[in-house]
């Protein structure tokens, strides 16, 4: 069961996007409306990404309220600091404090 899974990863990873969802992820928890940011694609490109690296149990989701977060079920994957100065905080809807809308 576990070469499945660890092969299911493996396939869940061959794609960019995927890996750069799985490397923002690495050490924190992002809401999804910061993947989306980070990664300047539309919420439904994400979205499929993410079930696809959810079914491979790389990320988990938890939803808080009307948002989404995930986090990575791997650790190891060596750190970008690219990635964090393109992440900007303050403009996920969910650190605010009402909605956005």
């Amino acid at each position: 069961m576990t070469a499945i899974l660890e092969i299911g990863g493996v396939k869940a990873l061959a794609d960019e996007t995927r890996i750069r969802i799985a490397l923002a992820l690495e050490d924190r928890e992002l809401c999804v409306c910061q993947v989306v940011e980070l990664l300047k694609l539309a919420p439904s490109t994400i979205s499929k990404h993410l079930q696809i690296l959810k079914e491979a149990r790389l990320v988990k989701f938890r939803k808080k309220g009307r948002w989404g977060f995930l986090h990575s079920c791997r650790v190891g994957c060596q750190r970008s600091t690219e990635r964090r100065s393109k992440i900007n905080p303050a403009k996920c809807p969910a650190n605010s404090n009402g909605p956005s809308r």
